[in-house]
């Protein structure tokens, strides 16, 4: 089949530079413009449009147990429109999903030659980040009436700690990988990445980043005691450090034991933690009264009231009964979006990330980090739902694919 491309004589080397070139500015906007995400989102549309071969390209994607898992999920929140009340907010909801579609253009036509190029693209913009940030903190100017106690410029704290992390992993790759002249700068800069995670209010990341170091540590050491004593120094003068250093750490920290003890001690759900609990409660409750089809997309709300009442959660006695809210996990959203099926998909989707392999060393504990900060951050928070993390997901994870293709290819 003649593509498009071909029909214009636009020549395939130029296609492919610019293909990758665009791909690194991509990687440059994702933490800091969410119009040049959408610039750029369309942009891998259109290129994707002038290239593609269908058949071809089918038969490349259905080789990805990634690719096959999202199209499903996609599939069924298609499905999901026909049980929904407000059809037409269930076309604008699922409509956002076209950023995901940069995963398997990005596994089509990256070449992971330029993956050194986009990552470094990546960690400058959180360098440009972390100086605004520290700025922002150290109260010397104003940006964007972001506080002084959570300055986070570009992004929510959430996403900003998320972005944080993986460009910390990246920067360690360095010290570890890179050119030996270089090593001093990294490890500055990977300090100054990890002060400006504790100054952040995204305990998130935070959590995330003690978890990857165990996962990592577990992975990379044959010798598991040492493994877990190692660990276990490493998290420990990370902690104690930010908690005397960062007193938005030490804010943050207590409020999160304060939070999770009344939780648990006098099922307490009026703070961040309750909170969170308090809507999986009733996302259970709301998905065994829809059982098993879920509420439909735009219906979460759907039920919730009674159950607010019973368990006297007072946040959510007063809303409307029908819309759409968020019940701060990518499980329980699909769950009672989706129903069983779309509980099913999602999880096969996170299976299928947690099977990719890489086997260059340059680029395999990214791979890890990368596994285990998606399952974190979906675990508190729905990956799937707002701009920056979907990018990021769609994003990093089209990258790697392409490195895991192109190793089996060769």
């Amino acid at each position: 089949m003649t593509t498009l491309a071909e029909k214009l004589n636009i020549p395939s080397v130029s296609f492919d530079k610019f293909f990758n070139y665009s791909i690194i500015a991509f990687a440059f906007v994702l933490p800091i413009s969410k119009a040049g995400i959408v610039l750029f989102s369309n942009l891998l549309i259109l290129l994707f449009l002038l290239k593609v071969d269908f058949m071809e390209s089918w038969n490349t994607l259905k080789k990805s147990n990634v690719i096959i898992a999202l199209f499903i999920f996609l599939g069924i929140s298609i499905l999901a429109i026909s049980w929904s009340s407000d059809k037409l907010y269930a076309i604008s909801y699922i409509r956002k999903y076209y950023h995901l579609l940069a995963l398997p253009i990005i596994y089509l036509y990256f070449n992971p030659k330029y993956t050194r190029h986009v990552l470094t693209s990546f960690i400058i913009a959180i360098l440009i980040s972390e100086l605004l940030s520290y700025g922002i903190y150290l109260e010397l100017f104003q940006f964007r009436n972001v506080p002084a106690s959570d300055p986070s410029p570009f992004v929510n704290h959430s996403n900003f700690s998320m972005l944080l992390v993986f460009a910390a992993i990246i920067i360690f790759n360095r010290v570890l990988y890179g050119e030996k002249q270089h090593r001093i700068v990294y490890v500055l800069f990977l300090l100054s990445t990890l002060a400006s995670l504790f100054i952040n209010g995204g305990r998130t990341g935070q959590f995330a980043l003690i978890a990857i170091i165990f996962f990592l540590a577990l992975i990379n050491i044959k010798n598991k005691i040492k493994a877990i004593v190692l660990f276990t120094a490493i998290s420990g003068i990370i902690l104690v450090a930010a908690y005397n250093i960062s007193p938005v750490f030490k804010d943050r920290g207590t409020q999160a034991y304060t939070d999770i003890s009344q939780t648990i001690l006098k099922q307490d759900y009026r703070r961040s933690f309750g909170i969170r609990v308090s809507l999986w409660i009733m996302g259970w409750h709301v998905f065994l009264d829809n059982f098993p089809l879920g509420t439909g997309i735009g219906d979460e709300k759907e039920g919730m009231q009674k159950y607010a009442f019973k368990y006297d959660i007072e946040r959510y006695k007063g809303l409307a009964d029908k819309g759409y809210i968020d019940y701060h996990s990518y499980y329980f959203n699909h769950l009672v979006q989706l129903g069983l099926p779309g509980l099913l998909a999602v999880i096969y989707l996170m299976y299928t990330v947690f099977t990719v392999k890489i086997n260059d060393s340059r680029y395999r504990n990214i791979n890890y980090a990368f596994m285990m900060l998606v399952f974190v951050f979906s675990t508190v928070g729905n990956i799937l739902h707002t701009i920056i993390p979907m990018t990021f997901f769609a994003f990093f994870l089209g990258i790697l694919l392409a490195i895991s293709r192109a190793e089996k290819h060769n």
